[in-house]
């Protein structure tokens, strides 16, 4: 008998209302955006801490009231008690299919990647965290910091599995036939490649380069034609000479944003970041005259 699977929207509706009851989704058009996003198609497996769930059941974690799902950080989480022991959920498996969803819905950070991995026993291993997504609610923070309006061009420092890619594009244009307004920067090149397939998939429009968000001649990397270009065909002609952008946000925390980052601030653009120990959203703004404005924190 062929086993019932579990419909993801109705996870994702139910998440999205639950966020915003709890405050953090205080735009409708981002709210709008979390209603739809299909966040499944981009992390197709996670890795969870081990905890012997049975199969197709939810992992047992310690509710976030705000999301309804796991641990506040399991990436902080994990790096104080490493080495951990992890079981992966397979997405295309159905088995697994339940409890993954669970997990994408449950609003914690998503461990799509693991460092050193080494077996532990039939399906599981011990290694520490290498790719992880930040948790909804702190990025959301981040996202309704950068004060987005149609018309700007957004860099995100940082693709990952592409999931605040392809936000920021459903947020600004959807998955429409028009000009990217999203360009990322992946240091990953096999990362890059198979998240510009999943955006491609849904059309939404991003511009991809590969290389080192923290090397100093970014901006010129950036100038170069990209190497990835999704739900559009790939450009033949080079970049801007020295691109400049009305919005950045970078998806890992940094002790204070280079310099350089700072530079590809057009006049009254704003960067936002997350750092401290705490990854806390810090937002730099550059005025419109140029010149740059005192962090403030949110």
């Amino acid at each position: 008998m062929e086993q019932t699977q579990p419909d993801p929207e109705p996870l994702r509706r139910g998440a999205a209302a639950r966020l915003a009851a709890a405050g953090h989704l205080p735009d409708p058009r981002w709210q709008r955006v979390a209603e739809v996003f299909p966040r499944e198609e981009f992390v197709p497996g996670v890795w969870v801490p081990y905890a012997s769930p049975p199969p197709g059941a939810a992992p047992p974690r310690a509710a976030d009231p705000a999301t309804g799902g796991g641990t506040a950080d399991i990436a902080a989480d994990t790096a104080a008690d490493a080495p951990r022991v992890w079981t992966y959920l397979d997405g295309t498996d159905p088995a697994h299919r339940a409890a993954w969803l669970h997990e994408v819905y449950s609003g914690t950070p998503l461990v799509v990647r693991l460092a050193a991995a080494a077996p532990h026993g039939a399906d599981t291993v011990t290694g520490d965290v290498e790719i992880a997504t930040v948790s909804v609610t702190r990025y959301l923070a981040a996202l309704h910091a950068l004060g987005l309006a149609p018309g700007q061009r957004v860099l995100e420092l940082g693709l990952g599995a592409g999931i605040g890619a392809g936000m920021i594009a459903a947020y600004l244009n959807g998955p429409v036939p028009s000009a990217p307004a999203v360009v990322a920067v992946e240091i990953d090149p096999h990362l890059a490649a198979s998240t510009t397939t999943r955006l491609d998939r849904h059309r939404y429009r991003v511009e991809i380069h590969v290389a080192d968000a923290l090397a100093p001649d970014l901006a010129t990397r950036l100038g170069a034609v990209p190497d990835h270009c999704s739900g559009m065909p790939r450009a033949d002609e080079h970049g801007d000479a020295r691109p400049e952008f009305d919005r950045i946000i970078a998806t890992f925390p940094v002790p204070e944003p280079p310099a350089e980052w700072l530079s590809l601030l057009a006049p009254g653009g704003r960067l936002v970041a997350f750092a401290g120990e705490h990854g806390d959203v810090v937002v730099h703004e550059r005025a419109a005259n140029g010149a740059p404005a005192p962090a403030a924190a949110r």
